[in-house]
């Protein structure tokens, strides 16, 4: 009578070969205010109101119950005799539930229903087939389907091991049951997360005349260690529904595009999995804003017949939607731009072309490093490629390589595979000159376009570019722009454009007079406190064991000062003390910490060297122990008021 293991391999094939389903009986997303079931008077409406954002498993809403007495019910009156009973129907829903932080008695079990179906019998309605979370003797929660043959009578339990299917707080489970009902025959089989659990069958005691209806919740009076269940996605059909849709992969417009046309075509990532998506909505914002929202139909082209407007920045949404009137999540790309004209689109389009900021937003601040990646179709033979940042107030011709240089709007500069790279800059005109590999000059174009990160491959189509931006571009909106050509042909193939946007130096917000007054206060008790410990410390006696170790310490950094990988570490290894300890002895004797006297020193020497040889800058904070002559060049002015050159000069 009871055989789980002969109808394992039939429902499993059912479960396989059924994919989309004729008929869907019932659905309910929870996203709509109208509720069309059965709701217990236990329930308050107002929260489920409140609750549904927070029971959300897919979209903005679901259903939260709570324990005792909290249930709805959905009438469905099926006769045993009609198709949805004799050829069986799968009950889907997703669920998630929050157990109480008690402890049962040993060895008792714990249990309840949390949805099932309900059977008419000759003493009333009862449940059958049972969904139940249990928990055991080591306190563990498991799920269970239970199966009766009538009211009194227990009959089967899948899966048998009642505690081999786990639940954890929480997280969020797919339930399908199949029910099937032929004469005094009851069919099951459960899946949990698509993973199939277990099958049977039971003889009924009674042949029932229906199915009278579906309930979710706590239908008991008795208290159970759960605090409530959230329930989503619904659904009543005679096959499996096929995946929920996922969100889409949005091609283009790429983050921080640079568009030339008030028609842009959305485009995504197609995916054969969308197994059932008919449509896509696509919905585009600008400055907090809708200002286009479509449905689509799927494999069509996704653009508004409606221009947008133009020198805006917009963002975009993108879902799928399919034929059971679900929809997935959200998509969002952007920001990206929609430009005025095309006077930056030089030559035919690239098709792999793109370019990709590494920086983490489009806006930057003077001082910060602009990184990017440019990619273009792959290329074997000799080319070049020509980059330019471009600001909206440029407004000289650009046909001639993006035009004239204007070191404060217009930069380019042209990167061959066969002699290197070129720059413009002469003020107003378009002639080139060649960029020396020598990361360590000054001045622009070595401070601005960092040649120890570039690289460029033909045959990867790939470039990589950083660029440091200065105080003389202008704040504002500025265009990243780029085309490849044959030097063979003269094919120029244009990438896409990106923008970016360069804000004006960080200040700090208008103090209040409040402020400055308390301000005040606290440096003339801070002056106080530090002249008197400064009193303090003059007549302090140091002890001699310190003393020997800051001049052991002041003697290796006079000897090594050259060494650019000095450090705190490699001083605490030489005095063998750790770096803390050289660090307080240094301060407490000589009043500064060892690498400030390493700058000192470092410092002084460059002054040597400045008044005495003809060596350059560069070659000086290299000489005297710096990495970076830029770091030598903000040391010197801190420490001496005045940058090298002008120290050399006077």
């Amino acid at each position: 009578m009871l055989n789980n293991k002969l109808t394992y391999w039939p429902c499993l094939l059912f479960f396989c070969i059924t994919s989309v389903p004729s008929a869907v009986y019932y659905m309910q997303d929870f996203e709509k205010h109208d509720l069309d079931f059965t709701i217990d008077t236990s329930v308050s409406l107002s929260t489920l109101e409140k609750d549904a954002p927070l029971a959300a498993c897919n979209g903005n809403r679901g259903l939260r119950l709570y324990n005792r007495r909290n249930f709805i019910s959905k009438e469905v009156m099926w006769q045993a005799a009609s198709k949805e009973l004799r050829n069986g129907f799968y009950f889907e829903c997703y669920f998630r539930v929050h157990f109480a932080d008690t402890v049962s008695s040993a060895g008792e079990q714990q249990y309840c229903g949390i949805f099932g179906f309900e059977l008419p019998d000759s003493s009333g309605w009862y449940s059958n087939s049972s969904f139940m979370i249990s928990r055991g003797p080591l306190q563990s929660w498991h799920a269970n389907l239970h199966m009766r043959k009538d009211w009194n009578t227990w009959g089967l339990t899948i899966p048998e091991e009642r505690d081999s299917v786990a639940l954890h707080e929480n997280i969020w489970y797919k339930a399908v049951v199949f029910l099937k009902i032929q004469d005094h025959m009851l069919e099951d089989s459960l899946f949990l997360n698509n993973r199939y659990i277990g099958a049977g069958k039971v003889r009924l005691s009674h042949a029932p005349e229906y199915l009278g209806k579906w309930s979710i919740g706590f239908s008991e009076k008795r208290p159970v260690p759960i605090l409530w269940v959230d329930f989503d996605d619904i659904s009543i059909s005679d096959a499996r529904l096929p995946p929920r849709p996922s969100a889409p992969q949005i091609l283009s417009p790429e983050k921080n595009e640079y568009l030339y046309t008030a028609h842009p075509v959305f485009k995504v990532m197609p995916d054969t999995g969308e197994l059932g998506a008919l449509a896509i909505q696509v919905a585009v914002d600008s400055s907090g804003k809708t200002v286009a929202d479509s449905l689509f139909p799927a494999n069509t082209a996704l653009m508004f017949h409606r221009a947008l407007k133009q020198k805006a920045i917009y963002t975009c949404a993108m879902r799928y939607h399919d034929q059971f009137n679900r929809v997935g999540p959200w998509t969002r790309s952007g920001p990206w731009f929609v430009a005025a004209d095309s006077s930056l689109c030089l030559g035919q389009q690239d098709p792999e072309g793109r370019i990709i900021l590494v920086s983490k937003n489009n806006g930057v601040f003077p001082g910060d490093t602009l990184e990017a990646e440019i990619h273009f179709t792959p290329r074997k033979d000799v080319f070049f490629m020509d980059l330019n940042l471009s600001s909206e107030m440029f407004s000289g011709p650009r046909s001639e390589r993006y035009g004239v240089f204007n070191k404060a709007r217009n930069l380019t500069f042209s990167f061959s595979s066969s002699t290197g790279i070129f720059y413009k800059s002469r003020e107003g005109y378009n002639r080139w000159e060649p960029m020396i590999k020598d990361s360590t000059l000054m001045g622009y174009p070595y401070s601005f376009f960092l040649i120890d990160k570039f690289s460029m491959t033909g045959r990867s189509g790939k470039t990589r570019i950083a660029l440091r931006l200065d105080n003389t571009m202008e704040p504002g909106f500025w265009t990243l722009n780029a085309y490849t050509v044959h030097e063979k042909s003269g094919d120029r193939f244009h990438t896409p454009s990106l923008f970016f946007v360069i804000k004006k130096q960080r200040s700090l917000p208008p103090v209040p007079m409040t402020a400055i007054a308390g301000i005040a206060v606290v440096a003339v008790i801070l002056s106080i406190f530090f002249v008197i410990r400064r009193k303090k410390k003059r007549v302090m006696v140091i002890n001699p064991m310190l003393k020997r170790t800051a001049e052991d310490i002041r003697k290796y950094l006079m000897e090594n000062f050259q060494n650019p990988d000095l450090c705190n570490d490699s001083i605490a290894k030489h005095v063998k003390l750790s770096v803390s300890s050289i660090t307080d002895a240094f301060q407490i004797v000589y009043g500064k910490s060892p690498l400030y006297h390493l700058r000192e020193i470092r410092v002084e020497k460059g002054c040597e060297l400045l008044k005495n040889s003809r060596k350059s800058v560069s070659e000086v904070a290299f000489e005297v122990g710096f990495n970076d002559p830029i770091v030598f060049q903000r040391n010197f002015q801190k420490l001496k008021g005045i940058n090298p050159t002008d120290f050399r000069n006077s």
